[in-house]
């Protein structure tokens, strides 16, 4: 593990373009143990962002942090739940800078999305298929790398290299669209967009 930080997290670049940030961690919960030690992966969830100096996310995940279900479409924060009470979690956080109308789009998207949470389901039945390698989608059902991979697709961001629903959190980190902005620990991130 080491610790990187770029000057390439500020909200707007110099091209006039916006950033969209995919963060991927991995937690000490008992689930995402079992899914590292099964596949050797570094990071083992991964979520959305479209302003890292707010330190928000989106994502699908647990819905209370000391519970492991019920999952749905959730707010994440570097600042509270998990990632606010685990500071040593180990993280990485990538960019990709996109035009103003396709930043707005994601934004829409994600407000729409936000407001029907109650229907957004976690999808438990996805994460055994995409381990087997099996693509499949449920309405309303996603898990946590396939509503990243899905929703930057649908919006244009992101060219896929196989079905949104076989994307694991480290198919990120090994995209060529992607800058890695970090590398290091949620905490030391925290501390970083604090002072920028």
């Amino acid at each position: 593990m080491y610790f990187r930080i770029s000057e390439n997290l500020v909200p707007i670049d110099s091209t006039g373009g916006k950033n969209v940030y995919i963060l991927l961690i991995r937690t000490n919960t008992l689930f995402s143990r079992f899914i590292s030690r099964i596949t050797h992966a570094s990071y083992t969830h991964a979520s959305l962002g479209v302003n890292a100096r707010g330190c928000d996310f989106y994502s699908f995940a647990r819905k209370y942090s000391r519970l492991p279900l019920p999952g749905g479409f959730v707010n994440e924060s570097l600042n509270s739940g998990l990632m606010g009470r685990h500071p040593q979690t180990p993280c990485a956080l990538f960019s990709v800078t996109v035009p103003d109308e396709v930043y707005a789009s994601l934004c829409s998207r994600l407000d729409r999305m936000n407001s029907r949470k109650k229907q957004l389901k976690y999808s438990l039945r996805g994460t055994v298929f995409c381990f087997f390698h099996l693509p499949a989608s449920f309405e309303d059902r996603y898990f946590c790398s396939q509503f990243v991979a899905d929703t930057l697709q649908e919006e244009g961001i992101l060219k896929l290299y196989k079905p949104a629903s076989l994307y694991h959190p480290m198919d990120f980190f090994n995209h060529g669209e992607l800058s890695l902005c970090y590398e290091g620990t949620i905490g030391d991130l925290r501390a970083h967009l604090l002072s920028v």
